[in-house]
């Protein structure tokens, strides 16, 4: 889908690597240790903190929430934003994404007029309901490899490296550079990843982009439901006032999240 939230695009606008023997240095393959936690109604939990610095401006948001696996990937995630605000106004301080059942819902806090009465998630359109918007690369097993095998420094289970071309491409979805740290639990599964890359466009100037994101409790119990049906309107039987108020997020933001 890689649509919703490109408010981030206006934050994170959206080589030479030797290959190194990395992976031996893991007390475990990672790879393998990933796929183990493709288990149904098991999951993780993750905090992600995106940071764009500029000559005149430093914005920055932060998603957490809940991850829920089948055997072949995120099925179901529960997510909220926050600090959207100071880049789209005080009606975006907050939002709550709930993906389930190949549907994605929106609670938005801060409408000026608010949903409907008893009504509290909107319903996106199928065509806007693609879970691989929470696939973070961390969490996908040949994005994993790639930045293992990639990583051209290796110490404490901590992986550093850079990446362009099709092997930016494999991992992040884009050809351009971007460097990383990688840091994984004595199990193999990832704990800590940072990304940094660079932007420039005439009216933002040059930016330097974080992304940091970190996995815990790994194998946890999650059970990821939709809202009751009764909570929830369509787009479709949305006001025009509250439509407005909803595109004001941009398409393609949250493609950006997770690198």
């Amino acid at each position: 889908m890689k649509r919703l939230l490109a408010a981030v695009a206006l934050v994170a606008a959206t080589a030479f690597l030797a290959p190194a023997p990395a992976a031996a240095a893991a007390p475990a393959d990672p790879v393998k240790a990933l796929e183990r936690q493709y288990v149904p109604g098991h999951g993780v939990e993750f905090v992600l903190r995106e940071t764009s610095v500029g000559r005149r401006r430093t914005t920055s948001f932060t998603m957490s929430g809940e991850l829920e696996f089948d055997r072949s990937g995120v099925v179901a995630a529960d997510v909220s934003v926050r600090g959207l605000d100071d880049l789209l106004g005080k009606n975006f301080k907050k939002i709550r994404f709930l993906y389930a059942d190949r549907r994605l819902y929106i609670r938005p806090v801060g409408t000026k007029e608010g949903l409907p009465e008893g009504k509290s998630w909107v319903r996106l359109p199928a065509g806007d309901s693609d879970g691989e918007i929470f696939d973070f690369d961390t969490i996908r097993p040949s994005a994993l490899k790639t930045l293992i095998s990639r990583a051209t420094s290796v110490k404490d289970r901590t992986y550093r490296g850079a990446l362009s071309g099709k092997h930016a491409e494999a991992v992040s979805g884009g050809s351009g550079r971007f460097s990383y740290l990688l840091t994984l639990y004595s199990t193999g599964l990832p704990k800590r990843s940072v990304f940094h890359w660079k932007s420039d466009n005439e009216i933002l100037g040059p930016r330097d982009h974080y992304s940091e994101m970190r996995l815990t409790n790994w194998g946890m119990k999650v059970d990821i439901a939709p809202p009751s049906e009764d909570q929830v309107i369509d787009t479709d039987d949305l006001s025009p006032l509250i439509l407005e108020e909803l595109s004001e997020i941009p398409d393609g933001a949250i493609s950006s999240l997770g690198r």
